[in-house]
């Protein structure tokens, strides 16, 4: 099957995304498209009221109470926690690895947060 392919850089950045829209845009033709949205998005972020703060978060993922993964660095949600102005309480590894009660503890989160696929995964609001 001759499909074209391309293979987006995989990075949690601001600029990363708009580098990813770019290329989508040249993939479907609709570059100058691609280059206004990015103008766009790019407006609008300067514009946004940036604090940032000491709130720990821990991200958590999982499908199944014996598989609980919490986000290091170098991942989707670490820069989601980054952009907000909080600080990622796990900062020791990168990408996700298995949590243990002992890094719970030790990353003292402020918050937790939970995708909701993974807390009905967990069993749902209740059980967490």
């Amino acid at each position: 099957v001759n499909v074209p392919t391309s293979i987006l850089e995989e990075s949690y950045t601001f600029q990363s995304i708009e580098s990813k829209i770019l290329s989508i845009g040249k993939l479907v033709q609709k570059e100058n498209e691609a280059k206004k949205l990015v103008q766009t998005i790019s407006n609008e972020y300067k514009n946004l009221p940036f604090q940032k703060t000491n709130v720990r978060v821990l991200f958590i993922y999982s499908r199944n109470p014996n598989s609980i993964f919490v986000s290091g660095k170098n991942t989707a949600a670490h820069a989601m926690i980054e952009l907000s102005g909080a600080t990622n309480a796990i900062t020791e590894f990168s990408e996700y690895k298995q949590l243990t009660p002992e890094g719970l503890t030790k990353a003292n989160p402020d918050i937790i947060l939970i995708p909701e696929g993974s807390a009905k995964g967990l069993g749902g609001e209740d059980f967490i």
